[in-house]
Parts: structure tokens; C-alpha cells; sequence
């Protein structure tokens, strides 16, 4: 006989004796007495999860209610909100002088460059075009590219187009648009 039929019928015999010792509404008193048991055990457990999700929804709400709060009223505030992060028009020449250091930085051979200003009215944001032809490795054209965006962060890569010229080096033209604020 295996141990587990063994076990079942140990079990089964002692409910059998406590039945016949405590009689049918003594076997119902003690298992209401087990429930009551299980139900304080059980009670304080639950009460602490409730306080915790109090405390989750009461920290919710006071983020949603600060994310209210902190939207601009109006779609204009907004938009001056967004032309006030770009850099004044005026500094389109020293962003010229960061585009030539990163070159020299990176061992990028800048052979000219096309420079041309613009304006979005509908933004009301001056734009400049830069269009680089430069000649060098891969790595340092990806660098040059990265390096630039990194440190002006109000640029951006509008066309990149290369050639392999002769060994490792490539010709590529970097178009890039700087884009600033009217004032």
C-alpha cells in the first residue's frame, strides 16, 4: 500500500472519531470555528493592500491634477513657448564656427560650403541651410554628422549623400538646417 493511500485513510478515520466524539453540529461548530480562524488571519492582510491602493490612487491623482496644472492654457502659449526654446537668428554665425571646429575636431576636409537663409512664416522661425561637400572616411563623416547635432541641438540632417572617391575616402554633401527664432 502506498504511503499516500495510507495517509488518506489515517485522515479519513480521524474525521470519522471526531465526528462520532463531537456529533454533527459539534463537526459544523468546528469548522465555522476554522473559518472564523482563517477570516482574522486573513482580515489584516487585506485591509493593508486597501491602504496601499488608497495610497496608490491619492498619489495618482495628485500627478494627473499637477500634469493639468502644469499644460499651457492655449495652443499660442504653447507656440511661443516652443519659438523661446530655439536661439536668436544672430547666432547663426557662431553655430557656423562650431560646425568648422567639429570638422577639424574629426578630420573632416570641408572643401566649401553653401549657405543659404530662409524663413517659415507659418512658424515664424528663420531657417539656414548648410550644404557641406566633404571628403573623408566613414567614421569620421558619421562622427562629424553626430558630433554636430549633438552640440546644436536646434540643427538638423536634412539630406546625406556619399561616394566612394578613391581608397577609403568618401565624398559626401551634408545638408543641414539650422533653424532659429525671429525676434
Amino acid at each position: 500500500m502506498s504511503a499516500l493511500t495510507l495517509l488518506r485513510r489515517r485522515t479519513t478515520l480521524r474525521l470519522l472519531r471526531t465526528r462520532a466524539l463531537l456529533g454533527s453540529t459539534g463537526a459544523a461548530a468546528l469548522l465555522l470555528l476554522a473559518t472564523a480562524g482563517m477570516a482574522t488571519w486573513w482580515a489584516p492582510r487585506v485591509a493593508d493592500d486597501a491602504d496601499v491602493l488608497r495610497a496608490q490612487t491619492a498619489a495618482e491623482s495628485t500627478r494627473t491634477r499637477a500634469r493639468l496644472r502644469d499644460l499651457p492654457p492655449d495652443p499660442v502659449t504653447q507656440m511661443a513657448q516652443f519659438r523661446d526654446w530655439f536661439p536668436q537668428a544672430t547666432r547663426n554665425v557662431e553655430d557656423l564656427r562650431v560646425v568648422f571646429r567639429v570638422a577639424q575636431r574629426e578630420q573632416v576636409r570641408l572643401l566649401r560650403g553653401d549657405y543659404v537663409a530662409g524663413r517659415q512664416p507659418e512658424t515664424r522661425l528663420a531657417t539656414y541651410d548648410v550644404i557641406l561637400p566633404v571628403r573623408a572616411n566613414y567614421a569620421a563623416i558619421r562622427a562629424f554628422v553626430a558630433s554636430v547635432l549633438n552640440e546644436l541641438p536646434h540643427a538638423s540632417l536634412v539630406d546625406l549623400r556619399m561616394e566612394r572617391a578613391n581608397g577609403d575616402l568618401l565624398d559626401a554633401r551634408v545638408h543641414l538646417t539650422l533653424f532659429y527664432r525671429e525676434d
